[in-house]
């Protein structure tokens, strides 16, 4: 009965539109409440349980689906799942969009302050920061290091004629730089003959 009354007390401070296949709630929050919090909550400790958002666009061939997933710590249904929220998308991808010119993408671990716990950031002029809060190259990375396990790649660098070298390095410890046939990305022409 707690959650029909609550559902009941939403609805009866909430504004509900429907307009040109859209619905909207908007409410004005009680003094002291300045945020709008919609709940989906599965009690259930079962090792499949989940709360799951989808929607769905189009139909048949054309429809896609996507969700947000939320798994207890028991779920153990899909190995690796349980205590995570999952974003899926079940066609072409996920697009993280932020509208604003100036806008950043920050990725925190452990809550806040943000300062103290921001691990990456994507900024307005596409640099990527790793521990660097404020980073000043495409790439910058703070407080550890870069490793390339895999000793036949390395990193790839465009001389001022074209071409593509990659740098690796020997087991005595030497710069190695191979030059490529082509640039990634690049798909070799075919001869007259093929």
């Amino acid at each position: 009965m707690k959650h029909l009354t609550t559902i009941i007390c939403i609805l009866a401070t909430s504004m509900i539109y429907g307009q040109s296949s859209r619905v909207e709630f908007e409410t004005d929050a009680p003094s002291g409440e300045e945020r709008f919090q919609l709940d989906l909550r599965n009690n259930s400790n079962g090792n499949a349980s989940a709360s799951v958002f989808r929607m769905f666009a189009g139909t048949d061939a054309n429809m896609v689906e996507s969700g947000i997933r939320n798994f207890p710590n028991s779920y153990d249904a899909v190995t690796g799942y349980g205590g995570y929220m999952t974003l899926s998308n079940a066609t072409k991808g996920i697009i993280f969009r932020a509208d604003q010119g100036n806008s950043d993408m920050r990725f925190l671990l452990g809550g806040f302050p943000i300062q103290d716990h921001q691990k990456m950031i994507l900024t307005s002029v596409g640099n990527l920061g790793v521990g660097a809060n404020d980073p000043a190259a495409r790439v910058q990375i703070k407080g550890g290091d870069v490793y390339l396990e895999d000793v036949g790649s390395g990193v790839i660098m465009k001389s001022p004629d074209g071409s593509c070298w990659r740098l690796t390095v020997t087991d005595l410890g030497d710069p190695d730089f191979e030059k490529l046939m082509n640039c990634p990305g690049i798909v070799p022409a075919k001869s007259a003959d093929q």
